[in-house]
């Protein structure tokens, strides 16, 4: 369990939780603990809950570290471990809580000197931790977006980086650098190889974005000014232009409009499928070869043909003339009185009976 606080004052808050949890695991009591002059330890408060509970408060002499050596050292080894966990990665101190609690996730599980041939986690409860899902610090991984929280069309992945392991899950903690969100899954694909970029954020690519839009824009109000005085030019040469020529172009402008106006406000129908039915006759072969070489015979055109092959039928009639579809319905009958779906009766007095439309 990793407790970070901002300030020292807090240490009570924190003790509190800390020895509620350690003696519901462990099942003893704290009797002592020891610790240095800080201001934190020697307050009122805490002193006053120390006698409260029993504890007994051992302290250091002023300027004496190697008194506490144990944990002296253990914070040392921390430190040294979390900051070569930073430099490998390229991270920024900001990230200094989720890697000394990665350091500690990964130091309770490798054997010490204090207790050999077990690791800390096997002998705080009694289970042999397994190492197979461990990963390295700081690498970008690929987290999968659930379909209940992305659309059709959004990206199944998401790109963070691994900053950990959950305390309260079967899962890997990530962060997202981005959206400035932790990512708590257990569906994640690691790049352990590959290191995440911090020096290109969100917010520093917006104004490259920016800076090349009003590079482009300073180059489009040059090209707009030449070619203003391009169209100045042009037009004074097309002034000598004659008044006939004028007239057959301002014509021809207008026939175009007109065209063009009529086909937008042209509705656009269309025909069922039992009308095309009704009013098509087929074609014999005969009348396919002369369209053909009609066709043919004239440059400049192509003729575009559309075979409806196997097509399926419409109606109960067209498909009894064919042997395939009927063989089809009566297996279908087989099916249904085989299996008991339904029960044939009589319809009851002064009922209507309504036909039942089935696909084939």
């Amino acid at each position: 369990m990793g407790l970070f606080s901002k300030t020292k004052s807090d240490a009570l808050s924190f003790f509190k939780v800390f020895k509620a949890l350690a003696e519901n695991q462990a099942g003893s009591m704290i009797k002592t603990i020891r610790t240095d002059r800080g201001g934190e330890y020697c307050s009122h408060e805490f002193q006053n809950y120390l006698k409260e509970n029993g504890i007994h408060h051992q302290l250091t002499t002023s300027y004496t570290p190697q008194q506490n050596g144990v944990a002296e050292r253990k914070n040392r080894t921390l430190m040294e471990l979390s900051r070569s966990m930073l430099r490998m990665k390229n991270l920024s101190h900001s990230y200094w809580a989720e890697v000394v609690a990665c350091a500690a996730y990964l130091i309770n599980r490798a054997i010490t000197k204090s207790i050999p041939n077990i690791t800390p986690q096997e002998a705080w409860s009694g289970r042999k931790p397994s190492v197979g899902h461990l990963k390295v610090f700081g690498c970008v991984a690929y987290a999968h977006v659930p379909k209940q929280n992305r659309g059709k069309l959004d990206d199944k992945v998401e790109k963070a980086i691994f900053i950990g392991y959950s305390e309260s899950s079967k899962a890997y903690k990530l962060y997202n650098p981005i959206t400035r969100k932790t990512i708590i899954s257990r569906d994640v694909v690691f790049d352990e190889e590959q290191e995440w970029n911090e020096r290109v954020t969100h917010k520093e690519v917006s104004c490259i974005d920016l800076n090349g839009l009003e590079e482009e824009a300073s180059q489009l109000d040059v090209t707009e000014q030449n070619d203003s005085i391009e169209s100045e030019a042009s037009n004074q040469d097309e002034a000598i232009l004659s008044d006939d020529e004028h007239d057959n172009t301002s014509n021809q402008h207008e026939n175009e409009e007109s065209s063009s106006s009529s086909s937008e406000n042209e509705e656009l129908r269309t025909r069922g499928i039992a009308e095309i039915y009704q009013n098509t006759q087929p074609l014999t072969d005969t009348q396919v070869e002369e369209l053909y070489q009609g066709v043919q015979d004239v440059q400049n055109e192509m003729a575009d043909f559309v075979l409806y092959a196997d097509a399926d039928p419409v109606t109960y009639s067209e498909a009894v003339q064919d042997k395939k579809w009927k063989d089809a319905m009566d297996k279908e009958m087989q099916s249904i009185h085989s299996n008991e779906t339904w029960n044939l009766v009589d319809p009851p007095k002064k009922s209507k009976a309504y036909w039942c439309e089935m696909d084939l």
